[in-house]
């Protein structure tokens, strides 16, 4: 994946009119992901994705994301888009003539996708511990531990994976794995 300082740039090099109909999917592990003015995009004109806003301390910048599987392209790209893939595996969506709103008032449409990136919450930063596993470091009584934790055995042991589909199993895998962080970190 390109890095947060060259995927910003790609992001603010939008001149011609073509450029704001394009939604720059950067493929990061097994997920794509949009960030500021693509992520906008694809909050306003595809899906109502949530959007996560977060601080690059070594940009002194913060950006807006969504993201998605690689495996959902196809469900959230609309219909007569165009698909471009790019040599670093990321994907431009060119999204459909009249998508946007024309005749193109660049200003317009970067005062609403400003004013849509400000009222994105700032993401709390994640906080380092000494610990090498959240598993490490419990917090409170031993035994509510492990009620806690016999708790998630069992959810897990009665999550139906046979007939979920990869999104609702990967789902329910997030939310064991926050359930877990919160009881042990």
């Amino acid at each position: 994946m390109a890095s947060i300082k060259e995927i910003l740039s790609i992001e603010n090099a939008r001149s011609k009119p073509e450029d704001y109909s394009v939604v720059h999917l950067f493929a990061d592990g097994s997920f794509y992901r949009a960030y500021d003015f693509s992520a906008w995009l694809c909050v306003k004109f595809i899906n109502s994705f949530k959007p996560t806003r977060r601080v690059y301390k070594n940009l002194n910048a913060d950006a807006v994301y969504i993201g998605f599987p690689l495996t959902s392209l196809e469900k959230w790209m609309p219909l007569s888009a165009t698909v471009i893939q790019q040599e670093n595996k990321s994907v431009d969506l060119i999204l459909p003539e009249g998508t946007i709103p024309s005749p193109l008032n660049v200003e317009i449409l970067m005062e609403e996708y400003s004013e849509w990136k400000s009222s994105v919450p700032l993401s709390e930063p994640r906080q380092e511990s000494d610990a090498k596993s959240p598993l490490e470091k419990p917090t409170g009584s031993s035994n509510q531990h492990r009620i806690g934790a016999m708790s998630l055995l069992m959810q897990v042991l009665q999550f139906p994976v046979e007939s979920k589909s990869p999104l609702e199993s990967q789902q329910f895998l997030l939310d064991i794995r926050k359930e877990i962080l919160k009881l042990f970190v």
